[in-house]
């Protein structure tokens, strides 16, 4: 079982390794490497964006990966990655549905959540 908690300035370099993993960046429309000054300011950014929602994925006080979404005029874009050693064991469809239930809940505006997969993923 898992669990989603926010995201906070402690957890800037668990998103920074989940960025720059090989293997995760395979999935990602932007695959090149982020350095970390220019991650640091995004992530803070984020952190004080109301519109922003950056979630840990954790199972038993451990952290499996992240999710965050992003709200513009009612409307989610979303996006997950999981570390390494938790992937293709089933976490990504119910750490995704805890966080747009959240947001759902949260955000009664928002009407819409998408994802957008390569289709190599």
């Amino acid at each position: 079982m898992i669990s989603l908690r926010r995201a906070t300035l402690e957890d800037l370099m668990f998103y920074f390794e989940l960025r720059n993993d090989p293997g995760a960046m395979k999935s990602q429309f932007n695959a090149e490497p982020v350095d970390l000054a220019t991650h640091t300011a995004w992530f803070f950014s984020k952190l004080k964006d109301s519109n922003a929602y950056l979630f840990v994925i954790e199972r038993e006080g451990e952290k499996v990966g992240q999710v965050r979404i992003d709200l513009q005029n009612g409307a989610g874009e979303i996006d997950i990655a999981l570390a390494p050693s938790w992937r293709g064991k089933g976490y990504a469809p119910s750490a995704i549905q805890q966080a747009v239930s959240r947001v759902f809940q949260e955000r009664g505006e928002v009407k819409t959540i998408t994802a957008h997969i390569k289709e190599s993923n």
